[in-house]
């Protein structure tokens, strides 16, 4: 019989918390941090994402908040600077440099965070232990690193649970790593041409429209 390394019963069971029997966590007070433990095994397991947040590198980071600068409309400063212009292009990639480190750092701190709340909610302090020392050892290791083929967007199927996890760990930030952001490349695009935008307006209403 093939013989392959039991995977501790506390992650296991952490694996099955989308089973019916598993109890909504209790409420987390927005001023409550995750405990040091809970933290320190999302560390070591560096999941992902969490609900509707992904992990992503500086570069990606970057990338993403480029698209944003020359795609999005600002309604507080109007019209964009024209995207095919390499002043206005060159101004949104330095921007979003600026700010990419900034925004992958906080998805990261914020999906860790909000596992060890998950941690904390269904597993027992013994567990985490226990799952910690686990992911320490070799087997652990390579177990950790299996966790990165699962499919993207692989999460447990109780939404509310995660929902209600994710709003806790968001409801003690203060402001948005990106805050300044569009005003800082509105400010360096002032001179250049601007984008014409377009609101198309939405279809007739089939009973009003001429026949």
């Amino acid at each position: 019989m093939l013989k392959r390394p039991l995977l501790p019963l506390s992650l296991a069971g952490l694996f099955a918390m989308s089973a019916p029997a598993v109890a909504q966590p209790p409420r987390v007070s927005p001023a409550a941090e995750p405990s040091a433990a809970a933290l320190e095994l999302a560390e070591l397991l560096k999941p992902a994402s969490f609900a509707m947040l992904w992990r992503i590198s500086d570069e990606e980071a970057a990338i993403l908040l480029e698209q944003q600068l020359l795609r999005n409309h600002y309604a507080p400063r109007g019209a964009r600077c024209v995207s095919e212009n390499p002043a206005c292009a060159a101004a949104a990639k330095e921007v979003a440099r600026k700010y990419g480190p900034l925004q992958a750092r906080f998805s990261a701190r914020i999906i860790s965070e909000a596992h060890a709340r998950l941690f904390d909610a269904t597993l027992s302090p013994a567990d985490i232990a226990a799952s910690t020392a686990f992911l320490r050892t070799p087997s652990g290791a390579k177990f950790r690193d299996s966790l990165q083929l699962l499919t993207p967007g692989a999460r447990p199927k109780d939404a509310a649970v995660m929902n209600r996890i994710i709003e806790d760990s968001l409801a003690g930030e203060t402001g948005s790593p990106t805050a300044g952001m569009y005003d800082e490349f509105y400010d360096r695009t002032e001179g250049l041409p601007r984008a014409k935008e377009h609101f198309p307006l939405p279809p007739a209403h089939p009973a009003t429209s001429p026949r």
